[in-house]
């Protein structure tokens, strides 16, 4: 029973840390344009 918890418990986590990555690089994404586009103006 502990283990199924355990290992549940891992997968969510798993989970959430690669949708937390992926907002990341989306929001790095966006930084990245946003300084490209700055520069250009410049």
């Amino acid at each position: 029973m502990i283990q199924k918890k355990i290992q549940e418990y891992s997968m969510k986590t798993c989970l959430n840390s690669k949708i937390i990555k992926q907002k990341y690089a989306k929001t790095a994404d966006i930084i990245r344009l946003i300084t490209k586009n700055k520069q250009k103006h410049v």
